[in-house]
């Protein structure tokens, strides 16, 4: 892990609050056409940077390793805690026989929507962040899944990436918070998704089958392969040890998500996650990494049917890309 004093400053721009006009997200993908439109964008280039900057952070760094943080890490970790304690008393009803997804779901994303404008504030106690939660609000309730379909997936995901990507924009976090950011922010939201998915039975959206890297996340796969870079695992081909991936889950984010795949799936890894399997077969994980990169952007942002659900506003503009 880097010294906090060689950390490289962020090529993101840092907005002052009080100099943004902040608007309401509007989803700007109405064709195919205008995939290319969005990747030639400032906003998609912003996406990737947060995104590369977020991967050079973890090389080589487990989820236990100790991290600085900031009191605003803290804080975005209490909100998805606060989030996630709605499951709680959204329980699901055994009774009500739903095949594709429980309808408790609905009314979980309905007190997410409802509770957002105080989850923000608390986040967010300065007066001047107020005119901020017309663009914060709708990357935060869009990052939990789809209440009419009562799905999940990669746009999702995405939708939360963005908002963190907001609040780096806006410079609550700190240089030194880019580890805390995968291995502490990312993570809890992992495993609060994880468990949305298992308690309302969501459906994969967009899902590829079995020829998908994943049903529901992409990310983790990203981030978790940098953290096995100068790791004591230097073959890839511990991603089919499913006996391994249980040891490593608490400390590699990709091994989380292998385990967690076990667990939903039967059947043999390579018949069941072909795409993995495949993965296992490359001898270095720096090509892992890479190859992982370049897949995230052909499969996930040059995609139609996920990037068309992403709104842009001032922060994540889809204007064309600034020099």
């Amino acid at each position: 892990m880097q010294a906090p004093d060689s950390i490289p400053p962020s090529r993101l721009p840092i907005f002052r609050v009080e100099d943004v006009v902040f608007t309401e997200p509007q989803k700007a993908i109405t064709s195919p056409l205008d995939v290319n439109t969005w990747l030639a964008s400032e906003g998609f280039n912003r996406i990737m940077t947060f995104l590369t900057e977020l991967n050079e952070s973890v090389k080589g760094v487990t989820n236990d390793s100790p991290c600085p943080e900031s009191p605003f890490v803290e804080k975005v970790i209490s909100l998805l805690n606060t989030i996630d304690g709605y499951i709680d008393n959204i329980p699901v009803d055994e009774k009500i026989l739903s095949r594709y997804g429980h309808p408790a779901f609905r009314t979980f994303i309905a007190r997410v929507q409802e509770q957002t404008p105080t989850l923000l504030a608390a986040l967010l106690p300065d007066p001047a962040y107020v005119p901020s939660f017309v663009e914060l609000g709708p990357y935060l309730t869009g990052s939990f899944g789809n209440e009419t379909r009562i799905d999940y997936g990669s746009g999702h995901e995405l939708s939360f990436f963005a908002w963190l990507l907001c609040l780096q924009l806006l410079g609550r976090f700190q240089p030194t918070d880019r580890v805390a950011l995968v291995v502490r922010i990312l993570d809890r939201y992992l495993e609060l998704v994880r468990r949305l998915q298992l308690t309302y039975r969501l459906e994969p959206a967009g899902s590829h089958g079995v020829w998908g890297l994943d049903d529901y996340q992409f990310l983790p796969f990203i981030l978790g392969s940098a953290q096995f870079l100068g790791s004591p695992y230097p073959d890839p081909s511990i991603i089919a040890n499913v006996n391994l991936a249980k040891k490593l889950s608490a400390k590699y984010m990709l091994m989380r998500c292998i385990e967690f795949i076990t667990q939903v799936k039967v059947g043999p890894f390579f018949e069941h996650s072909p795409i993995l399997n495949d993965i296992s077969g490359v001898p270095y994980w720096k090509k892992v990494n890479q190859g992982l990169q370049k897949m995230y952007v052909g499969d996930v942002l040059s995609k139609f049917p996920v990037v068309q659900h992403l709104p842009f506003g001032t922060l994540i503009p889809i204007k064309p890309r600034e020099n």
